[in-house]
This record gives C-alpha cells, structure tokens and sequence, in this order.
C-alpha cells in the first residue's frame, strides 16, 4: 500500500538576523492549524527554533522550509534546513550583506504574517491583494496603515504587527564650533 502525503501552507524563511523567530511564529501558527494543542505545537516551535538558530550560525547561504503534510485523516509539520553553499559549518565566509539605497520619497513596510494570512486564502493570494492595496491606498503613511489594519487586521489569530517609514533627505551634518 503506498501512502500519498500532500504538502500545503509552505513557507521559506532566508538566514537573517530574524529567521528563528519567524520561523517559531510560524511554526506554532502552521501546528496550530493542523489541529495540535498548544502544548505540541510550542514543542514544535521550539525544535524549528533550535533548527532556525543552527542555520542562523553555521550556514553560509542557508534557508529554512516549514510544510504542512497530511495522509489521510492525519496531519504534521513538516520543516527542513538547508544551505545552498558548500554546508553547514564549514566555516567559509558569508556573503556580504545586501544593501539598497531609497531615493526620498520611499515608503517601506515592514509586517508579520498574522496581518495577511487567511486560513482560507492562498498565502500569495492575499500577499498581492495587500499589495495592491499599498499601491492604490494614500500617501500619507498614517492613514496607510489605518486602511490597511481595518482591511486586512481583523479577526486574526495570530500576532499583527505593522511598521511603517519614509525615507526623507539625508539632513547634512552639522558642525560643532
């Protein structure tokens, strides 16, 4: 007999300064949704965060994947390291960190996932009706963010945070007499 496991919700988290936290929340999301009690699913969170921490410290280009599976009436997640360089601690150097300038002018978001996932929507789905909305919502950053938490911030089950900036000239540097 040949069991057939389907995989759903997979997310990839990148190594970053942030990776074994994202990856916590969305572990304890992702078991949660699968039907797991708090108790199991913080057991989950914590094993994916153990994982997230190695990636974070040893890989030179590491990522971290995070599934749900299910077989027939049962349900798991499902998470996987890896490191697209020559392997975990190896001790090789890590590549330069990627820096973008933003002319004045540029607004940037920073959010967690609570504020765009829908257990009933693909993820990309709702990513993109979020950024639409960014797009076409107002300029002014305060009342951004006002249209955005009424629209895509209610009835959540997970944390929502919202972060919200503009890029203004660089002031020139003053001078002490």
């Amino acid at each position: 007999m040949t069991a057939m496991v389907e995989g759903e919700d997979v997310a990839w988290f990148r190594a970053g300064a942030s990776l074994a936290v994202a990856a916590r929340g969305a572990a304890a999301t992702l078991a949660r949704r699968t039907g797991l009690s708090d108790h199991r699913a913080a057991e989950v969170a914590l094993a994916v965060t153990e994982a997230a921490t190695n990636v974070q410290r040893h890989a030179v280009d590491g990522a971290l994947l995070l599934r749900v599976v299910r077989s027939g009436d049962e349900a798991g997640v499902e998470f996987l390291t890896v490191d697209s360089r020559p392997g975990l601690g190896l001790g090789l150097p890590h590549p330069p960190p990627t820096v973008l300038r933003a002319p004045p002018g540029t607004r940037l978001l920073m959010i967690t996932d609570g504020l765009v996932e829908i257990r009933t929507a693909h993820l990309n789905t709702t990513l993109a009706e979020f950024s639409e909305a960014v797009a076409n919502g107002p300029e002014d950053l305060e009342k951004l963010c006002d249209l955005l938490l009424a629209r895509f911030g209610h009835n959540k089950d997970d944390d929502i945070a919202l972060i919200a900036a503009l890029f203004t000239e660089r002031a020139p540097p003053r001078h002490s007499r």
